[in-house]
């Protein structure tokens, strides 16, 4: 990138989402009355030239998606409202000097290699909105001072190797929209006080180490609850019910027990619910076409598809056994009754009575079965007389 020279004149300088390439010209310090600086989406690389802490006019300060390396300057101008010197390279320290910018409003670290604590400090920005300090390699507790920034709306620690509990003071936060601190090493349970974040529209608090029971969300979760790779238990909460507008539920690799409540079903407004890898048991209710469910790694869990068809199978062998029972009974009766036709045909008539009296005891013990062989009998009887009259019929003729 070229060198600047002096101008007392420039305030505004943009040369954003081009090619410039090589160190940011340590002469940048040389324009006092620059109150903009914007050179985010090149190949810039090196340090930041501590020229720009004596730009105390300096407002906004954009140097985002570079190759910049190196710590990030301790001087900065009191007045700046916005800094962002995300995807970069940078590394050390967040400077504790960033805790006396009282008007910075958006601070954006995120994907550097930032290695330290988050200082008390920060607690000093009292009107940030934005606090990004995502993808680095900050460690320690979150300090208590988080609580006091009362109008922060997004919160983004996530991918960090941040430790401890997730102090209760953040539940204070009012205003904040989305809190995102997965990926780090948060243990302990989740506050109870969450549930007092009316603000809260999206809640991803995945890959720690978060045990207990979920509480009481807030209702106006809208975006994402996120809470999978945790070591949570219990049964899912009814609770969970009262997000009618959530668009992702994730639930996964934890050790839910029990059913899948059937009132995730009614949630419209999900898009993804993964309930993975935990174990529920019982069968899974059936979700409309609008919504993707992974429930795979539950020993114990049955789709709903897979109970139905069990249960149509064993319809469909108890029918069919039913069946095979009836056509045996018919085919018995048949069998029955033409040997018992055979039979008085062809015995004589001594012999018919003599079957005929030993037959009324078992005709007397089976009134129903007796009633059948009577009517073959009388049809049998009617079908002589038909005979008898056509052949005294055929005589009358021939004579």
């Amino acid at each position: 990138m070229p060198a600047l020279g002096k101008s007392q004149g420039l305030e505004e300088l943009v040369l954003s989402a081009n090619s410039f390439y090589g160190q940011i010209p340590s002469d940048i310090g040389g324009h006092p009355n620059l109150t903009l600086l914007d050179l985010s989406e090149n190949d810039l690389s090196g340090v930041t030239p501590d020229g720009i802490g004596n730009l105390s006019n300096l407002v906004s300060v954009d140097l985002t998606h570079n190759n910049l390396q190196g710590p990030i300057p301790n001087n900065l101008s009191q007045n700046l409202y916005r800094l962002r010197l995300g995807g970069n390279s940078l590394d050390g320290a967040i400077p504790q000097s960033i805790g006396n910018l009282s008007n910075l409003t958006y601070l954006e670290l995120n994907d550097n290699n930032l290695d330290s604590q988050i200082h008390p400090q920060i607690g000093g920005c009292k009107n940030l909105t934005l606090l990004n300090l995502a993808s680095n390699r900050l460690h320690g507790e979150l300090p208590k001072e988080l609580g006091s920034l009362v109008n922060l709306s997004v919160l983004d620690l996530s991918l960090n190797s941040l430790t401890g509990v997730i102090p209760s003071a953040i539940s204070r936060l009012e205003s904040l929209s989305n809190l995102i601190l997965e990926g780090n090493y948060f243990d302990g349970s989740i506050p109870d006080t969450v549930g007092n974040m009316r603000s809260l529209i999206e809640l991803r608090l995945g890959g720690n180490r978060l045990s207990g029971t979920v509480p009481t969300m807030p209702a106006n979760l809208r975006i994402a609850l996120n809470l999978s790779h945790n070591l949570l238990g219990g049964s899912i909460p009814s609770s969970l019910s009262a997000l009618t507008e959530l668009e992702v539920l994730d639930l996964s690799d934890n050790n839910f027990t029990g059913e899948i409540p059937s009132f995730l079903a009614s949630i419209r407004s999900l898009t993804l619910l993964d309930l993975s890898n935990n174990d529920l048991s019982g069968i899974r209710p059936a979700f409309g076409t609008y919504v993707t469910v992974i429930t795979s790694g539950n020993r114990y869990l049955i789709n709903s598809t897979e109970s139905q068809n069990t249960l149509r199978s064993r319809d469909n062998k108890t029918t069919l056994d039913e069946a095979v029972i009836i056509a045996m009974f018919i085919s018995g009766i048949i069998v029955s009754c033409s040997v018992a036709t055979i039979a008085y045909h062809c015995l004589p008539q001594s012999k018919i009575r003599d079957q005929t009296a030993r037959n009324s005891i078992f005709y007397a013990s089976s009134p129903s079965f007796r009633l059948f062989i009577e009517r073959v009998h009388r049809l049998q009887r009617e079908a002589m007389y038909v005979e008898r009259d056509d052949s005294e019929l055929s005589s009358e003729t021939a004579e």
